[in-house]
């Protein structure tokens, strides 16, 4: 009589199943796997996509879409926001193609980080005056990811060591930026939430207790 096998990870292994069978699943470690892929597709079907879409000649870089382009770099707007905006704007391949080419761009471009670090940071205290209960989340996911990114545009002012006043002046301090510009969004949503069903009921003022006999 066929006994019932055991894998090497210790899973029971039917006795009808097959030699392959039963080498395939102690060679996946003794439970099934998905096969589907966890590579996410990408936005083109082939190369030949990417190089008709990406590489197509015919931007001029004017003077004029010079500084349009570099404006909008010091405005806060990142080079894959400005070059993935299709027909009549610059590619991604482009700027690479600018950067490496044209030197002075190239030093302009730089120096455009410290003023994008500033755009950053007043549009996280911007998102922080407005935030809503219905927009908390999402908000603080804002204010994180434009700190961190003014932090690494221009450390020196925006690293851990710096303060920077926000929201009606409020004041991040040292230590995690991106954390207290977060509750610096939260703070600003306090009244909301407070008032929403689930939040807990408020003590009674001293003024609308009852009065006894001896007050």
């Amino acid at each position: 009589m066929l006994g019932r096998l055991t894998s090497p990870h210790g899973v029971g292994i039917a006795p009808h199943m097959d030699r392959d069978e039963a080498a395939a699943l102690r060679a996946e470690g003794g439970r099934m796997r998905s096969r589907e892929s966890h590579v996410a597709p990408l936005p083109w079907a082939t190369l030949a996509d990417v190089h008709a879409s990406e590489l197509r000649a015919g931007f001029e870089w004017t003077p004029e879409a010079e500084d349009a382009f570099l404006l909008l770099v010091a405005k806060g707007y990142s080079v894959r926001q400005i070059t993935g905006q299709g027909e009549g704007w610059p590619t991604y391949a482009d700027w690479l193609k600018k950067s490496g080419t044209d030197p002075n761009f190239k030093q302009l471009f730089e120096n455009q980080k410290s003023f994008r670090a500033a755009s950053l940071v007043d549009m996280a205290g911007g998102r922080a005056d407005s935030s809503r209960a219905a927009t908390v989340q999402s908000d603080r996911l804002f204010v994180d990811v434009a700190f961190r990114t003014a932090a690494a545009l221009d450390p020196e002012t925006y690293g851990n060591k710096s303060q920077v006043g926000i929201s009606g002046g409020l004041i991040l301090a040292a230590g995690s930026l991106a954390d207290l510009a977060a509750q610096a969004a939260l703070l600003h949503t306090s009244k909301a939430i407070d008032a929403t069903p689930s939040a807990p009921a408020a003590i009674s003022s001293p003024d609308n207790l009852p009065q006894t006999e001896n007050a």
